[in-house]
């Protein structure tokens, strides 16, 4: 989100696979608006390309697409991106400033860059937080704290933390510390501390406040005491003695916690409301200037001199009195003793109290090295003291030529020259915060320019001012407008609808609107008319939908509301929501989705830039031609291995069974028991021979069965003489079993008689 008059930067990213020249381009609702030739290096390419006020356009959505036109692409799907922002319209600045004429500079420069600016003194404030909830953006340039209504710097601290605006406070002599926002809210909200504290550890200021509290202290008087004539003093108002007391607890909200002071109430003599000691809380010390009153005459000398001695004693770095009197006295020796004063390093400061104060303290604190205030308003004493207390610390006010030095970079700066910045004369000494981001500093290392985020809001703190005292060669610089513009800028809200989160996202091909509604204590809202408006990324036309291109959200939980609709096409779709609860229109927001093109285009090829890292760090080199993968052109690696493990593994292995077929004698004997002692145990070799004997034990009995018939029906052969060169006889067959009441068939020793007898006769044949 953007306001008008906003300058931002676009970055571009390109993805190369090798070097080539290449034209980028940038293109702002379909309008070339930057245009450059670049060298593309292998790897991540990335371009900053600045966006004018007047690309931006007016308020409204806006699309950019940035496109690459390399020399020569395979892929020409992949070249384009597509972003978006929304520009809204002039915002609203309260400017107020401390001395009337003092922000017309810096009214002017925000006109210019088409702001809305309302000029108003610090008694016009809007004293309520619905009244500063008009403005965007709040700048108090060089406003003295004590100027601003009761109840203000509450305020602006709330419309920054919980409101979420912005505020921009600019120095001069009544800004910060010397302003008196030390301890206050406004400093709270401030990125920057008042309290400046010197490097050492020791009491940085001694301070001694000298009242003179004698009788005509007790009303204001308005007669001469310089005039030789009679008069009659007419007293009216409140006593100045009041008035000192109430200077005295708004001088000591100026000093840190190292820091002496010391209160001496003089008429005819001194006395030490509060001797000079480390600052006190604030109810002991209200509780020791409280029981002063004004009585007596004075004795002006006595009471400086009680001071001046109590500091010479101080180890302070700095030492300080702040007389308060009407110079109802005659001065006898007082200016020696101003002078012995300050040659010790003492410096002394006069409050003149009332219209008839004396003429001759203006000279008493030039002879004292301090300075003089007339206040003529007995009722801006308290500012005076206040004003002398911050610049008797020293820091608080630094007036020396110096330039700016940038410290960070930030959105305030953009588009300026650190180098160019104009010179400064002076700026309001403080320190920056932890948090805070300090863009530039004083040569001193004190904050010029310090931002941070608070709460919902940012603040920002400019410690030099913007007018012709400290400021005169930055309101006659060229980009002052442009400074102006983008350090108030930064500040001021991005525009939202109350208690509506809407958010949007590419869920795979489709477009997933979600909106969260909550009321003011955080309870969801049901039952809302939540729409949304979809608008094409190059067409410009409103998806259709129901009620005139208005897509309705659903409701899918508590205050909660989605919507999924389709986005066919890359580029950049604007979403526009309104809320509606009834009749009653909530808000409307406007959001944008980026849709890229298809993932399968998002392979760049190989890359390589990280096989060149890969080829260097190994020690070798890219090869630009097919043939030079085969030269020879890679030093010999040479490595020694350790192998005598392996091999001795493998002869303890091998030792035994050497052994054993050198000493072991086997016959076929042997090797016949251990087939078949494996034959008995392997269960292969058994499921073998059990279906041999499945297979040939029927064919076996069958013929035994024929043998056993033939052998009954067939009488016995005779016994014959067989000659030589016959055929033995065969063997006789098998007998059969003995039928039952038969003689059982003749046993084998009668068979081997047979043949024995048949082979006798064979013989005598021949």
């Amino acid at each position: 989100d953007v306001r008008q008059g906003q300058r931002f930067d676009l970055a571009v990213t390109v993805n190369s696979t090798a070097q080539m020249d290449a034209v980028l381009r940038v293109l702002a609702d379909g309008q070339l608006i930057h245009s450059q030739d670049v060298r593309l290096q292998a790897g991540a390419n990335r371009y900053l390309v600045p966006v004018e006020a007047e690309d931006a356009g007016p308020a409204g959505f806006r699309r950019y697409r940035a496109q690459i036109l390399p020399e020569s692409d395979a892929w020409l799907q992949n070249n384009e991106a597509s972003a978006f922002t929304v520009v809204h319209g002039p915002p609203a600045v309260l400017l107020v400033e401390g001395q009337p004429g003092e922000g017309d500079n810096l009214a002017a420069a925000l006109r210019a860059a088409e702001m809305q600016v309302t000029v108003a003194a610090p008694a016009e404030m809007p004293a309520t937080l619905a009244g500063l909830a008009s403005h965007d953006a709040v700048v108090l340039a060089n406003v003295p704290a004590p100027a601003l209504p009761a109840g203000t710097m509450p305020l602006l601290q709330a419309y920054v933390r919980d409101l979420g605006r912005g505020l921009v406070v600019t120095g001069g002599e009544n800004g910060f510390g010397a302003g008196g926002y030390l301890r206050t809210a406004l400093e709270e909200a401030l990125p920057v501390d008042m309290e400046v504290r010197n490097r050492e550890q020791e009491p940085n200021l001694a301070l001694v406040l000298a009242v003179d509290k004698s009788g005509s202290m007790g009303r204001c008087h308005c007669d001469n005491p310089d005039l030789n004539q009679s008069y009659v003093r007419q007293e009216v108002g409140q006593p100045k003695v009041d008035i000192a007391k109430e200077a005295i607890m708004r001088a000591a909200g100026a000093l840190g916690r190292l820091d002496y002071l010391g209160v001496v109430a003089f008429d005819e003599q001194a006395h030490w409301a509060l001797e000079l000691a480390q600052l006190p809380d604030p109810v002991s010390l209200e509780q020791s200037v409280g029981g002063i009153q004004a009585s007596g005459q004075t004795n002006l000398r006595g009471g400086v001199e009680v001071a001046y001695q109590a500091l010479a004693g101080s180890n302070a770095r700095l030492k300080h009195v702040i007389l308060m009197t009407d110079g109802w006295v005659h001065t006898g020796d007082l200016t020696a003793l101003a002078e012995e004063m300050a040659a010790q390093g003492i410096t002394l400061s006069v409050v003149a109290a009332g219209e008839g104060s004396a003429e001759y303290l203006a000279e008493l604190a030039e002879r004292g090295g301090g300075r003089y205030y007339p206040a003529t308003d007995i009722l801006r004493v308290p500012d005076f003291f206040l004003k002398e207390t911050v610049q008797a610390v020293g820091q608080y006010i630094i007036e020396e030529p110096f330039f700016p030095l940038p410290s960070l970079p930030g959105p305030v700066l953009q588009g300026l020259d650190p180098a160019a910045l104009p010179l400064l004369l002076g700026y309001n000494g403080t320190t920056p915060k932890g948090t805070a981001r300090v863009l530039l500093s004083t040569p001193r290392g004190d904050p010029l320019l310090a931002t941070w985020q608070y709460g919902l809001g940012r603040a920002a703190a400019w410690t030099s001012d913007l007018k012709g005292q400290w400021a005169t060669e930055w309101l006659t610089w060229p980009d002052f407008a442009r400074f102006a513009a983008q350090l108030v800028g930064w500040t001021l809200p991005v525009p939202q609808v109350e208690g509506v989160a809407a958010g949007v996202a590419l869920q795979e091909d489709r477009a997933l609107v979600t909106v969260e509604a909550a009321d003011e204590s955080g309870l969801p809202r049901n039952f809302l008319d939540v729409s949304a408006t979809l608008i094409g990324p190059d067409s410009g036309e409103e998806r259709p939908g129901e009620a005139a291109g208005q897509l309705p959200l659903r409701q899918v939980g508590p205050g909660r509301y989605e919507l999924q609709a389709d986005v066919p096409e890359p580029g950049t779709y604007l979403v526009r929501l309104e809320v509606r609860e009834g009749d009653q229109v909530l808000g409307q927001q406007i959001l944008g989705l980026a849709v890229p093109y298809s993932p399968e285009y998002r392979a760049a090829g190989a890359d390589l830039s990280l096989l060149d890292r890969l080829a260097r760090l190994t020690g070798g080199g890219a090869i630009g031609e097919p043939a030079g993968a085969f030269v020879h052109d890679l030093a010999a690696a040479d490595r020694a291995q350790d192998i005598w493990r392996g091999l001795l593994l493998a002869a303890a292995l091998l030792f035994p069974l050497d052994v054993a077929i050198r000493r072991v004698m086997l016959g076929r004997e042997d090797v016949r028991k251990a087939s078949a002692w494996l034959a008995a145990r392997l269960p292969t070799l058994r499921r073998g021979e059990a279906r041999a004997e499945r297979t040939m034990g029927p064919l076996w009995q069958a013929r035994q069965r024929a043998r056993q018939r033939q052998a009954r029906s067939r009488p016995a052969p005779p016994a014959t003489e067989q000659k030589k060169g016959d055929a033995p006889p065969a063997e006789p067959p098998a007998s059969p079993p003995p039928a039952p009441g038969e003689e059982p068939p003749p046993t084998g020793d009668e068979t081997l008689a047979r043949l024995r007898e048949a082979k006798k006769r064979a013989r005598r044949g021949d």
